[in-house]
């Protein structure tokens, strides 16, 4: 379990960069990313922290008010959690794996709720061993979300347009070629599989498990087509709004990075030189960001998705629609690949799908358990509990049927955030303007 000290870290360490912010009479911090995952999003995040080093900006008084707090409430938040868990449920503390990711309440995807104006929803994911994993979505009010100098999230990019409390930052989306996101979201490992992972399998060989866990994960295509519809619902959305954000092109930052840099430090109002550029290039590139997600960052490469995605996978996704997306966002549409040019995961890949059965993946099921992504994709063909009380946590979706269990730990989590969620609205008339 993490420490009191680690929660309070944790809301520093992202932001090294800028320990040396001006005095007030300088603007506050105000900006935004939007983007999928996969796609230089959190390249993006990282170079703006980056640039906000070099800027001139203050930090509001409700925000530093809101930082001190949410490191001690968090811990009561963590507590909550484990405890339930561990002394109630009685789960053995080797079984149950919350990534030090969600410990902070603010930590883990995070978006405006499509419920209620005045929330975010922010999503944990909780695994036990020899019994699933869920992902759970608590609410509070969207000013938590300040609590970082660059907000960010994965959805919804028509709803940070408008809306009141975010509005006015200034707004970056992070874009990549929808396929390669496909392809990239494939061999990823989420945060509780790499708690997983280093806890019980440090001495794996890493390019192995993903290996196995990504062609187990290709080889279903209703998974697959789950995983593309969730793309082509942010994209439409995004193409009706991408004028508003300042667009960051993956493989721009990729092929040429300083120029990429040095265009999204002038739409911040940061003046860097092309030497300032490319020395945070070289600090920053091909590397991972988390401090407890030890295996978030994978190497794919530009149009990776051409050695793993199969004729099959490429005509459900045409019949999609995403062909027109690809279009519409400058890049080539989809074209059939020549099977006789099938890497060996394609020629793997369509004899499991020819044949209706699955690639068997990595050895050890609870990993690949933990593995599946339940959040990035439209679940509607799997068999997974939600429940919805109507209060600020909910069980998103849960392969853990036990639905007492689910109940029990949303009691403990509502009860855990109401006090908390009134202190931050408290602060929030006390401090916010």
């Amino acid at each position: 379990m993490s420490t009191l000290y680690d929660l309070a870290e944790y809301y520093k360490y992202r932001l090294k960069d800028v320990a040396g912010l001006n005095p007030k009479d300088a603007p506050e911090i105000k900006f935004l990313v939007v983007g999928p995952g996969r796609s230089g999003f959190a390249l993006l995040i990282k170079i703006i922290n980056m640039l906000i080093g070099h800027g001139r900006w203050h930090r509001s008084r409700f925000r530093q008010e809101l930082r001190k707090y949410l490191s001690h409430a968090s811990v009561g938040f963590r507590d909550t959690l484990f405890n339930y868990f561990i002394n109630d449920v009685g789960i053995k503390p080797s079984d149950l794996f919350i990534s030090g990711e969600f410990h902070s309440l603010t930590g883990g995807p995070k978006w405006l709720s499509r419920k209620d104006a005045s929330k975010c929803s922010i999503r944990k994911y909780i695994g036990i061993r020899g019994m699933g994993d869920m992902s759970v979505v608590i609410s509070m009010p969207k000013q938590a979300l300040d609590v970082d100098f660059v907000a960010h999230s994965h959805y919804y990019p028509a709803s940070w347009v408008n809306d009141q409390f975010f509005g006015a930052n200034t707004r970056y989306s992070s874009v990549r070629n929808p396929l390669d996101i496909i392809v990239s979201s494939m061999f990823s490992i989420n945060a509780i599989a790499s708690e997983y992972i280093q806890r019980n399998l440090p001495d794996e060989d890493e390019a192995t498990m993903r290996l196995e866990l990504g062609r187990n994960k290709l080889s279903d295509i209703n998974f697959i087509g789950g995983v593309s519809e969730v793309q082509m619902g942010y994209f439409t959305e995004y193409l009706m709004v991408r004028d508003l954000y300042h667009q960051m092109r993956f493989e721009d930052l990729i092929s040429n990075p300083a120029d990429t840099i040095l265009g999204i430090a002038k739409s911040a109002g940061v003046e860097i030189t092309e030497e300032d550029a490319q020395k945070m290039w070289d600090s920053i590139s091909f590397r991972s960001y988390f401090k407890y997600h030890k295996h978030n960052y994978w190497r794919g490469r530009i149009g990776n998705w051409r050695e793993f995605l199969i004729n099959e996978h490429l005509e459900m996704i045409k019949n999609q629609g995403l062909d027109k997306i690809l279009v519409a966002l400058g890049y080539d549409p989809i074209e059939y690949i020549d099977e006789s040019n099938y890497t060996e995961s394609q020629v793997l890949l369509r004899d499991c799908v020819k044949r209706g059965v699955l690639y068997e993946g990595h050895r050890d099921k609870d990993l690949q358990t933990f593995a599946f992504n339940k959040s990035n994709i439209k679940a509607d063909k799997y068999d997974f509990i939600k429940l919805d009380d109507g209060r600020d946590v909910e069980v998103e979706r849960s392969g853990i049927k036990d639905e007492k269990m689910l109940r029990g730990m949303m009691d403990a989590v509502a009860d855990s955030l109401s006090p908390i969620n009134t202190e931050i609205e408290k602060l929030w008339q006390k401090y916010g303007s």
